[in-house]
């Protein structure tokens, strides 16, 4: 699973992800609505032909919480290879961010909790932003970026991508 600027998820199960990897967000006033996109790849490997996942989103100091509960359809296929199944999934939220701080995000499916992604919200006020933006204490530092991938097990899903 992983945070992005964007994410257009095409027929064939391709995915366009620009900003991939986003663990910080640099606003300069709160609150502020801002969108986002979580998507990722779950890997399966039994006959289920369709899944409930659950994607919650949980605001700095709990100060809101968000959650999306749809059902996937694996597309069972005839002619797949042998191995795992997997099937897209992708979410374009706009999210309320009314205070400074990590917000989580994971994904669930069937109710067990499958992976779990932070970034952290970051207020600093225009005149007081450096040239590159970047959180406090990494100024002329690269920015910091995450591998955007969490892998675990469930009952009936074996991993997200």
């Amino acid at each position: 699973m992983f945070l992005a600027e964007h994410v257009r998820l095409e027929p064939n199960g391709m995915m366009s992800v620009p900003g991939l990897g986003v663990t910080y967000l640099q606003v300069s006033h709160l609150p502020v609505p801002y969108s986002r996109s979580v998507a990722g790849r779950l890997l399966f490997d039994d006959t289920e032909d369709r899944v409930t996942a659950t994607l919650t989103v949980i605001g700095a100091d709990h100060s809101f919480e968000l959650s999306l509960v749809t059902e996937i359809d694996l597309n069972l296929d005839e002619t797949a290879i042998d191995g795992p199944r997997s099937a897209p999934f992708a979410a374009n939220v706009t999210l309320p961010l009314p205070v400074e701080g990590r917000d989580d995000v994971t994904l669930g499916v069937e109710g067990a909790e499958l992976a779990r992604q932070s970034f952290f919200v970051v207020h600093q006020p225009l005149e007081q932003q450096p040239r590159e933006s970047q959180p406090p204490g990494r100024q002329g530092k690269a920015p910091e970026r995450s591998s955007g991938i969490a892998s675990t097990h469930a009952t009936r899903c074996t991993g997200v991508e």
